[in-house]
């Protein structure tokens, strides 16, 4: 873990949200850099985001912004492909979504998988922002992973014939983007299904650097937040086992 750096700016918090336990691979590239102040809202106690209708979506995550701030964000990252579909545009609000396409664009590959929620992939989004350039792109709805992960399922004869069933048409791949957070928790198994030079691709960094190069937070004094819609208990525990991440004293609301 790199050495974290204090920023000299005043400011609130950062809200961090996700539909459950994945915006947590953010967190921790954030926290390996700089101890800024976060709330977390994991919404894992509604319909999942990837099966939802765009305008649900949108008047969910304008309730979960509003809260938010209500307790002290400042600004807002959505650690959330799906979510992410459905932001509109906010100064104050990053999505994940334009980081996945950038990653794609910095990797050097040209024949690209992506697996991601039912409503990332339907939605062309990533299709879409590259259409431009010279990938030739395979998308592939792996709704059940995040589910599996959600659960603490880490491993086990499920989720491997679910993997092996999603994966078998990307083996061609020579570089996988993870369209959803929650994947980087199974990635050795997801790398064990595939050729051993396939390279695969978290946009979580991404979005880490970008909200540490673009916006700016007082030292966090206090401890971190967490919220949820969802079982806290399951929230904290989950959390630590497929993110290595301590939740502690997490709300349900």
């Amino acid at each position: 873990m790199t050495e974290q750096k204090p920023f000299p700016h005043t400011g609130g918090a950062l809200g961090i949200l996700d539909y459950g336990i994945g915006g947590l691979g953010t967190y921790r590239a954030i926290k390996a850099r700089a101890d800024i102040p976060v709330i977390y809202f994991s919404d894992s106690g509604f319909t999942p985001y990837g099966k939802v209708a765009t305008a649900v979506l949108r008047k969910r995550l304008a309730h979960i912004f509003e809260f938010l701030y209500a307790q002290g964000a400042r600004h807002i990252a959505v650690a959330c492909n799906a979510a992410s579909c459905a932001l509109p545009p906010d100064e104050n609000v990053e999505g994940i979504i334009r980081h996945g396409v950038k990653a794609i664009r910095s990797c050097g590959h040209e024949r690209i998988g992506l697996i991601g929620g039912e409503h990332t992939v339907r939605s062309g989004v990533y299709r879409r922002a590259l259409q431009a350039d010279n990938f030739m792109l395979k998308q592939r709805i792996a709704q059940p992973l995040s589910r599996h992960v959600e659960e603490g399922r880490l491993e086990g004869e499920t989720l491997n014939a679910d993997l092996e069933q999603i994966l078998r048409p990307l083996r061609s791949s020579q570089a996988i983007l993870l369209a959803c957070t929650h994947y980087p928790a199974i990635a050795r198994q997801i790398q064990s299904c595939l050729p051993p030079r396939t390279r695969l691709i978290d946009p979580s960094q991404h979005l880490a650097d970008w909200i540490l190069e673009n916006w700016r937070f007082a030292p966090r004094k206090t401890p971190d937040r967490w919220f949820t819609s969802g079982d806290a208990i399951k929230l904290a525990a989950n959390g630590r086992r497929a993110f290595g991440v301590s939740i502690n004293n997490p709300v349900h609301t």
